[in-house]
Formats: C-alpha cells, sequence, structure tokens
C-alpha cells in the first residue's frame, strides 16, 4: 500500500514520521535562504568591487593618456630644442665669421691710421 511505501521510504532516509520529515524541510528551506542571502550578500560586495575596480581602471586610463601627451609633449620639445640648436651654431659660425672680418677691417683699419700718422710726423719734421 502506498502508506508502507512512504513508512518503508521514510525508514530508509532515517525519519520516523511526516512530521519529522516537515521539520527538515523547513530547516533545509532556511539553509536554502541563508545561502541565498550570503551569496546575494557576496554578488552586491563583488559588484561594488568590481565597480571600483573599474574606476581605478578609469583613473589609471586616464593617467595612461596624460602620460602619452606629456611624452609626445617632450618629444616634440627635443625636436624643437635641436632645431634651436643646429640654428645657434649656424648663427655662431656666421657671428664668428663677422668677427673675423671686424678684426681684420680694424686691423687694417689701425695699420692706416699709423701709416698716417707716421706719415703726418714726417711731414712735421720736414716741415720744422
Amino acid at each position: 500500500t502506498p502508506e508502507e511505501r512512504v513508512r518503508q521510504v521514510e525508514m530508509s532516509v532515517g525519519l520516523k514520521s511526516i512530521p519529522e520529515y516537515k521539520e527538515l524541510l523547513q530547516q533545509k528551506t532556511l539553509e536554502i535562504k541563508e545561502l541565498e542571502e550570503k551569496y546575494q550578500s557576496l554578488m552586491n560586495q563583488s559588484e561594488q568591487e568590481t565597480e571600483e575596480r573599474d574606476e581605478e581602471v578609469k583613473h589609471f586610463r586616464a593617467a595612461m593618456k596624460e602620460a602619452e601627451r606629456a611624452v609626445s609633449t617632450l618629444e616634440q620639445a627635443i625636436v624643437d630644442l635641436g632645431e634651436a640648436s643646429r640654428e645657434k651654431d649656424e648663427l655662431i659660425v656666421r657671428l664668428e665669421g663677422r668677427v673675423r672680418e671686424l678684426e681684420e677691417e680694424l686691423e687694417t683699419s689701425m695699420e692706416s691710421y699709423l701709416q698716417k700718422a707716421k706719415e703726418s710726423e714726417e711731414q712735421a719734421k720736414e716741415l720744422n
């Protein structure tokens, strides 16, 4: 009969009656509910940690972009400095050439002045 089969199942599970089975069912239902709450709590915590990590990643990416812009700016500054250095070197060469020209002009002018002064001195001696 069905009642005997239920008793056999109850005996094989270790239960003595339907009320005990109901009590076990309530306990297991509470355990499942606690596990679901714990799972939901862990999921919420995991979501929060993921959001925090996402925020950290956003900040890291922004810092990387800023660093890339800084590197690009520095690279351009290096190029500009190289060009300025070459222009400076060219200007130095031109200025050194101009200094030599002026020194030669000054030397020629001094020689001419000294020659004229000598001639004037000789003329003054002849007149005296």
